[in-house]
């Protein structure tokens, strides 16, 4: 945590306007971040993700030298979700899970997640597992149970934080967030997990390498994610 303003100033002999004026710069060029009511704060550096690669949270974390950790903010269990539609007849049964991502003691994610039951019942993803285990990763666990991942399909997105994220996000609401859907599939074509998630803006940001020729991976186009409003 740094010092408060009238500790700046009679520090460096400045005036108000002066450590004000700095400090809005340093959180501007992301080297603060300032929580109300509770301090200004060094920031961390931000996650850097390269595209393409299907990893979770966990994995990306750890490569950026970050600590995962995760909170169960709340769960259900039902076979009436909208979101069903992305799985099989006969994983239609899904629980629903909402996740705070952190790492360390920093919020930096929010995961909604929607896996068959009877998968999540199979390897483990269940809120008491988790609190159990902070560090549990989706991703790994299917791996340990020889869910095979092969690709999934995923379109990213800016927009404002609501009040409930902005909350537990530790952000002003309104301020700027990542988002993104992915449906990931195995190896044998069934659906594990479909996921949406919003990212703070200050805490990401997503590497990809473009090819002049069409060469290598293929990276969104022509605006696939148009959706109509509900």
């Amino acid at each position: 945590r740094l010092p408060t303003e009238r500790e700046l100033m009679d520090e460096f002999g400045v005036s108000r306007a002066t450590v004000v004026r700095a400090m809005t710069e340093l959180e501007n060029s992301n080297v603060v971040k300032r929580i109300q009511g509770k301090g200004t704060f060094v920031s961390g550096e931000k996650l850097n993700l390269h595209l393409p690669g299907l990893t979770g949270f966990s994995e990306d974390l750890i490569m950026s030298s970050g600590q995962p950790r995760t909170k169960v903010v709340s769960y259900e269990i039902g076979s009436e979700m909208k979101e069903s539609k992305y799985f099989s007849e006969e994983d239609r049964e899904l629980i629903y899970i909402v996740r705070l991502r952190l790492s360390g003691e920093d919020p930096i994610g929010i995961n909604y997640n929607y896996v068959p039951y009877i998968i999540a019942k199979t390897i483990g993803f269940l809120p008491e597992n988790i609190d159990a285990n902070p560090s549990t990763s989706l991703y790994g666990l299917l791996d340990e149970y020889g869910y095979q991942l092969d690709y999934a399909d995923q379109f990213l997105e800016a927009k404002a934080a609501t009040r409930t994220e902005a909350k537990l996000l530790n952000i002003p609401p309104g301020a700027p967030v990542m988002s993104y859907e992915r449906v990931t599939h195995t190896t044998t074509g069934r659906v594990v997990e479909f996921v949406r998630a919003t990212i703070a803006g200050n805490a990401y940001r997503y590497s990809i390498r473009l090819y002049r020729n069409g060469s290598g991976n293929q990276i969104g186009g022509k605006f696939p994610y148009l959706r109509k409003k509900e």
